[in-house]
């Protein structure tokens, strides 16, 4: 920056300047505009990486919940209440869908939902439906297999409720769809007088 000394005193009538003019400040400014502009596309990447991890570890645990909820609930629903063990395993299906609080709807083309009751370590001695895409729980049939092996082998009569999703993970530069499960088996209570 350049001052002169003068011996003259201003009169009021010469333009003021509120910034000395030099060359550098111009540069610096811009400078500046483009380091703004950096970071804040950095942290809106971070920002919206955090959300959309932070919403789909909330659908992953509305999940696990609904999951554990709908092998409770079949642990203590007679078959006999039902009808059928096709219809109870309808049931216990919808009782899956919603409680998952709207992320197992019919809607979702990713989602998978199992419900199987048997005992044992064999497949063909479960009971099962599995419900993929837009599939209703009035079309599923049932079949002999479980929705995935058996940890807990023996006498006891289990109830098994799977569901599954594809998530949705997005940070700007990269995206990510993990599929998110629950999982859950109950011991069938046996409500036989």
């Amino acid at each position: 920056m350049r001052f002169t000394l003068s011996s003259r005193r201003p009169t009021g009538n010469e333009p003021t300047t509120s910034t000395p003019s030099t060359p550098g400040l111009h540069a610096e400014r811009g400078a500046a505009v483009v380091e703004m502009a950096v970071v804040t596309s950095l942290l809106m990447m971070i920002l919206l990486g955090i959300t959309t991890f932070g919403l789909t570890h909330h659908q992953n645990i509305s999940i696990e919940g609904a999951a554990r909820e709908a092998s409770r609930f079949g642990a203590t629903y007679p078959v006999a209440d039902a009808g059928s063990m096709q219809q109870w395993l309808r049931d216990v299906a919808r009782v899956a869908e919603r409680a998952a609080t709207g992320t197992m709807s019919p809607a979702e083309p990713s989602r998978v939902v199992c419900v199987a009751q048997g005992s044992g370590d064999d497949p063909s001695d479960f009971s099962r439906i599995r419900l993929t895409g837009s599939q209703t729980t009035d079309a599923a049939t049932e079949q002999a297999d479980w929705c995935f092996e058996n940890m807990a082998p023996g006498d006891d009569t289990v109830v098994q409720v799977e569901l599954q999703r594809e998530g949705w993970i997005e940070a700007i530069v990269f995206s990510m769809k993990p599929i998110l499960t629950g999982k859950a088996t109950s011991r069938f209570e046996r409500l036989d007088p």
